[in-house]
């Protein structure tokens, strides 16, 4: 936990997506929100067909699933730390976006191996 999804346009190439995982993954690691980094599970999504306003962009928009029980404000600031990786990683990108959701610890099911 937490989960870390990155969808994004097809546009963007695969080894500056694995920087970008790579560098949100460090970012994740030293926020203090996650004091557990073998827990922050990092993937992305290639969209290969999407549409802003009719017409195709480039885009990364980052989803941060965790459990519930952090505050709007603490969700708000992960969300501009998180922003401000994306911006560094990915400039010539048209739209960043991320949206920290919450999931229902009563309800989260896991399985390790």
């Amino acid at each position: 936990m937490p989960h870390f999804i990155l969808e994004h346009s097809p546009d963007i190439p695969g080894d500056q997506i694995s920087d970008t995982l790579d560098a949100l993954f460090a970012a994740a690691s030293d926020h203090p929100e996650f004091p557990d980094p073998a827990a922050i599970k990092m993937r992305a999504l290639p969209c290969a067909q999407q549409r802003m306003a009719g017409k195709v962009h480039s885009f990364a928009h980052l989803t941060i699933k965790l459990l519930t029980g952090r505050d709007t404000p603490t969700k708000a600031a992960l969300a501009q730390d998180m922003l401000t990786v994306l911006d560094a990683q990915l400039p010539q990108v048209g739209q960043l976006t991320v949206d920290p959701r919450d999931m229902a610890r009563d309800t989260y099911a896991k399985r390790i191996l």
